[in-house]
């Protein structure tokens, strides 16, 4: 094993009979970005990322965790977050025993239940003094984060995919990238480790392409389902009269919607509501120098709707039994082709309807009920299909 630095690069590389392994650096400061792979032929960084010596075969990884650190147990303490809906990010602080221990989602989402971030601190730490060991998932699929304190008081802490029903299978050649985990180090607590994970957000996640974030009003709280084309008309005008710039319509807008029982999946304008339709109401933002700004959220369909009606199989469901609802909804099951080029459909349908800058996705498509998997040729024991390319209108801003 050999360990190198290379200056005019500026990254750490180690290197073993068959692998290679580099940490980069970026502005001068630690990102923590991680090649895991065949080793470097010639002494040149290759700057690929994930991928497996296949040997001509297909292969099938069913595990893949994306960072693994292992500490020395001095009494630190475990941190973790959960919360619920208007509850979000509950700080979770618990004592280090032998075993397993952390936190983990198998819903199909991370969600505000569960955070994919833990933090193993020291017993002394305050908001500003102590040490911090911290991971957070850039990921918002299944994920476990965990903890292990083993018979000789050490620490192993993994994050990554949760290893439950993952399976994708990968032919000669091809290559699977994981998820990035991204770990920081702080001798101030919790509050460098804030500060380290905003920065490193800011200056290297977030992507503005579009340039500063527009000052927006959502409808949602003011009227909630309650709404015409007039009073919001009535609200937009006010919001202006503030420095808005853009009026974001919430959910409501399509037909079926006077209560969150019914109409997910039909996503048709509700012409009593807005009697010009969507593009109408965006017409008259304009003038009164507004953005059109709309919500959707495709992944779901109402039992109370003609989607449903038509297509129960569509929605993710387990054999005879009854399913399970939440919201009176249910998730629909996009691994299979036809209910993604319905989705397809439906959402650049919409975005091509009216001059929509910004985009509201609602997110909650939470797998509770197993679905069949699906390839390309249709069900079987494969993974669901990547997301397809498309000519799609780009808004202004995508919002999870």
């Amino acid at each position: 094993m050999n360990v190198f630095f290379d200056k005019e690069r500026g990254a750490f590389r180690l290197d073993t009979p068959r692998s290679s392994y580099i940490m980069a650096l970026a502005d001068g400061k630690w990102l923590g970005h991680v090649y895991n792979g065949p080793r470097l032929a010639g002494g040149e960084l290759d700057w690929a990322e994930a991928c497996l010596d296949l040997d001509e075969k297909p292969y099938t990884p069913d595990r893949c965790l994306s960072a693994c650190l292992t500490l020395p147990y001095e009494k630190q303490k475990l941190v973790t977050l959960h919360g619920s809906w208007a509850r979000e990010r509950g700080v979770q602080v618990q004592e280090i025993a032998r075993g397993f221990q952390g936190t983990s989602s198998r819903r199909g989402i991370s969600s505000h239940q569960e955070h994919p971030f833990l933090a193993v601190v020291s017993p002394d730490a305050a908001q500003e003094r102590g040490e911090v060991y911290a991971m957070h998932f850039v990921y918002s699929g299944n994920f476990l984060a965990q903890v292990q304190r083993d018979q000789f008081d050490q620490l192993r802490v993994v994050m990554g995919i949760h290893p439950e029903e993952f399976s994708w299978k990968l032919e000669p050649g091809e290559a699977f990238q994981a998820p990035e985990a991204v770990m920081v180090y702080s001798a101030e607590r919790l509050g460098g480790m804030t500060r380290a994970l905003r920065d490193l957000y800011r200056g290297h996640l977030i992507c503005r392409p579009y340039g500063p974030r527009p000052v927006l009003l959502n409808n949602w709280e003011a009227t909630y389902f309650d709404f015409d084309e007039e009073r919001l008309l009535e609200i937009a005008a006010r919001a202006a009269g503030l420095g808005v710039e853009l009026f974001v319509l919430d959910d409501g807008w399509f037909v079926n919607r006077s209560t969150d029982s019914g109409g997910l999946g039909d996503w048709e304008a509700d012409r009593k509501k807005l009697p010009h339709g969507l593009a109408g109401l965006a017409r008259r933002l304009k003038e009164l120098g507004l953005d059109f700004g709309l919500w959707m959220k495709p992944e779901m369909v109402s039992v109370d709707s003609r989607l449903y009606r038509e297509h129960p199989d569509w929605a993710l469901q387990t054999g005879r039994r009854r399913p399970m609802l939440c919201r009176d909804q249910l998730a629909l099951d996009l691994g299979r082709p036809e209910v993604e080029e319905y989705g397809w459909r439906k959402i650049s349908g919409t975005l091509r309807s009216a001059p929509i800058s910004y985009l509201k996705m609602g997110y909650e498509p939470a797998s509770d009920q197993p679905g069949k998997r699906w390839t390309a040729a249709g069900p079987a024991g494969g993974s669901i299909p990547p997301v397809r390319a498309g000519a799609l209108p780009a808004p202004a801003a995508i919002d999870g």
